[in-house]
């Protein structure tokens, strides 16, 4: 499968060896093979270079001892010699974090660079930074999301229960602005920010497998023990996902939840801290706990605050208490100014790209697409190449099963509905005009790099999935839509009650050409079998409130690029967020075991705030969201694999749900000819892996030692 998407053989063949054993588990701690962190194993294991394969579903690696002399860039070196810094040792924790990339060579100190991006919210600014920074995480994915390791904290230990996970952090931790950092700070996120803030909610990271948020002990300075009320094995794979520490408000959007805020710094405009706050305290406060557009908020990521204008560009500058190290000994980051460029015009992006304005573009995240290879393989200084997306769908659409018109919604929930769409969707015409014939033809699935597909029935089950509804067939569509008596009345169908029926093909008005060209072809195909499809451009500001209170009606301009295993981010396969195919009934499952849980029952559906809406009984969002709570509790890995393949047959039987285009078609990259250490295709495990912001875009790739060959010319 993955052999003839483009890996190199060494590559596919590696990656083989860990889907085929399952997990990586380093012998770096514990007492029952259930750890991270050191020790003996009960578990049976075979030797793999420094890694031992036991048969679970996630690489665990050890921590990198470091002994030698610890070197600064020139720039600190002098701020300390000046009285400005203490020495390097003093501001490094112990043990500091040593990068294990295999790719990696010593790198020079100094320059800066630039990205760029094109967003009229302006949040992508900000969002592109967090990930390629990844700094607030106490673990991370590595191996294109075959593996996890420490990061902030060296270790971890589980019991035998899988109820308590400790995390062990770095003792000398700093945060940018020098003062200790300490556990207290992720306490005082989860009990003076989720507990007070408006619309901050424990996110999936943070609750059990029963949905029951998370109890939090203090162990002492550097120890947190996280406390389930049931098993949660996944809590590792949850705690090293996403970036940790989104801004503003976004709790739980594109760059994930928070996870710690400086206590020091952000309780002195808390109302808890200081009583003589004015009523307005928490608007204000959002304002301040904004890391990136405060550079009066402290971090932990490898670059701080510089500055910001709004709409035009953030720039970041070396944090001189960054607790991170290469094998040589050298303080990272290499790079000492990052700026990220804002565009609101995403042609002039693409021009500025064009004449070498940007260092580094990475196309998922700034909605580059292969048709940019043309234009933009001349640019001048700049190398390009691809990095597999890993995605399961490309381009896709979904329809609301929660759309507030009754007539419609019945509709949406059929399955012949459903899949009769699907095989009316022409994906070669769209695979050959927009993807360039690169990726494979899927109905759409989970990212065709997750673990599940890879292990026991996995092969089999991803390529029925994969196939099932894909085949451009009008005349079974044409059947199918009679049989549920949405029949031709002239031009058009109707309702089987004979009143009208049209299809709002919505999609973001600022979305990426390739989504746009999609989405006119999607409805030139749905034309041909008599449905009234038409585009519907939606505002991106207010596109997601309104899907969220079921007012939309399809969603064109998305798709699914999630893995490395289908459990660490599920939304997809199991509602339970506000965001996709069925978004009230996944409110309603989020609200499971919160203050919130049925209110407002008394209302309407989509009157309540937050809108949820229960699922129907039997239905398959209640077999969906119960199979869920089995499999996130489950301990042992191919137990748990044999659920998601459950989950995964009810996509097949009742849906489907969401509906793709292609498969793991590649992504455009692009660097600086002299911009080094920045991996390329066969130097990843999987031949890259860019969709899944879970695993974090760029900041899996440690864009904290990247470094230029002659820094002088890019200052």
């Amino acid at each position: 499968m993955f052999e003839k998407k483009g890996i190199e053989r060494r590559d596919f063949l590696r990656l083989s060896a860990v889907m085929a054993a399952g997990t990586i588990v380093a012998a770096c701690g514990g007492n029952s093979g259930n750890s991270g962190s050191g020790g003996s194993s009960s578990a049976s294991v075979t030797q793999r270079g420094t890694y031992h394969i036991t048969k679970t579903d996630v690489e665990y690696i050890q921590d990198i001892a470091f002994k030698g002399t610890l070197k600064e860039s020139p720039q600190l070196a002098s701020m300390v010699k000046a009285g400005q810094l203490p020495p390097v040792k003093q501001r490094v924790p112990s043990p500091p974090y040593v990068e294990p990339m295999e790719w990696l060579v010593e790198g020079k100190y100094g320059g800066s660079w630039t990205w760029v991006c094109s967003d009229p919210t302006d949040q992508q600014t900000s969002n592109n930074l967090i990930n390629g920074m990844y700094g607030h995480s106490p673990l991370r994915w590595l191996h294109d999301g075959a593996a996890i390791g420490p990061f902030m904290a060296h270790s971890w230990t589980w019991n035998s229960a899988f109820t308590q996970l400790t995390l062990h952090f770095r003792q000398g931790l700093k945060w940018s602005d020098g003062h200790a950092w300490s556990v207290d700070d992720i306490i005082y996120w989860w009990e003076d920010e989720i507990n007070t803030l408006p619309g901050w909610v424990a996110s999936q990271e943070f609750r059990s497998s029963k949905g029951t948020p998370v109890t939090m002990a203090k162990v002492d300075d550097y120890t947190l023990r996280l406390e389930y009320d049931a098993p949660t094995p996944l809590a590792v794979d949850f705690v090293a996902m996403w970036a940790k520490r989104g801004t503003s408000s976004i709790n739980t959007g594109g760059v994930g939840p928070q996870m710690m805020d400086p206590k020091h710094y952000l309780s002195q405009f808390h109302i808890k801290y200081n009583p003589s706050l004015p009523s307005t305290w928490a608007t204000d406060y959002m304002q301040k706990v904004d890391w990136l557009r405060n550079p009066d908020n402290p971090t932990m990521a490898a670059w701080k605050a510089k500055d910001y204008k709004s709409g035009q560009y953030i720039t970041v500058e070396r944090n001189p208490y960054f607790w991170a190290i290469d094998k040589w000994g050298n303080q990272l980051p290499y790079i000492d100014e990052l700026t990220n460029e804002n565009y609101q015009d995403p042609n002039s992006m693409r021009l500025a790209i064009q004449q070498g304005k940007a260092d580094f573009v990475t196309g998922d995240q700034i909605g580059l697409t292969l048709s940019d290879v043309s234009t933009l393989s001349s640019t001048q200084g700049m190398d390009l190449w691809y990095w597999d997306s890993g995605s399961g769908t490309a381009s896709m659409y979904f329809f609301n099963r929660d759309y507030f018109d009754e007539n419609y919604r019945n509709l949406f929930r059929n399955k012949t509905f459903q899949q009769a769409m699907s095989l009316a969707y022409n994906r070669d015409q769209v695979r050959k005009t927009i993807y360039f014939e690169q990726g494979e033809i899927t109905t759409g699935t989970m990212s065709p790099k997750a673990v599940e597909y890879h292990v026991g029935q996995g092969p089999q089950i991803f390529e029925q999935w994969r196939t099932q509804y894909s085949k451009y067939d009008l005349t079974k569509a044409g059947q199918m839509l009679d049989s549920i008596g949405v029949k031709k009345n002239g031009q058009w169908r109707t309702f089987a009650d004979g009143s009208p029926l049209k299809i709002l093909i919505q999609y973001a008005s600022n979305a990426n050409p390739a989504d746009i060209n999609k989405c006119q072809l999607l409805a030139s195909d749905w034309q041909k079998v008599g449905i009234n499809a038409v585009d519907d451009p939606v505002q991106p500001t207010s596109r997601l409130t309104l899907w969220g209170q079921g007012q939309l009606m399809t969603y064109c301009d998305w798709e699914v690029g999630d893995g490395p295993n289908c459990l660490t981010y599920v939304n997809w396969l199991v509602p339970e967020d506000n965001q996709r195919w069925a978004p009230m009934e996944g409110e309603w499952f989020l609200l499971q075991g919160t203050p919130q849980e049925g209110q407002q029952a008394n209302l309407s559906p989509w009157s309540r705030n937050p809108a949820w809406l229960q699922p129907d009984a039997g239905g398959p969002v209640e077999k969906l969201q119960a199979l869920l709570k089995q499999a996130v509790s489950n301990t042992d890995f191919f137990k748990r694999n044999s659920m998601v393949w459950e989950i995964m047959k009810v996509h097949m039987e009742e849906g489907p749900f969401f509906v793709g285009t292609v498969a793991n078609y590649p992504q455009v990259e692009m660097a600086k000819t002299d911009l080094k250490n920045v991996p390329r295709q066969n130097q990843t495990w999987t031949g890259g892996f860019t969709n899944p912001w879970t695993i974090v875009p760029n900041g899996k790739y440690s864009p904290w030692t990247w470094f230029w060959e002659n820094p002088s010319q890019h200052s």
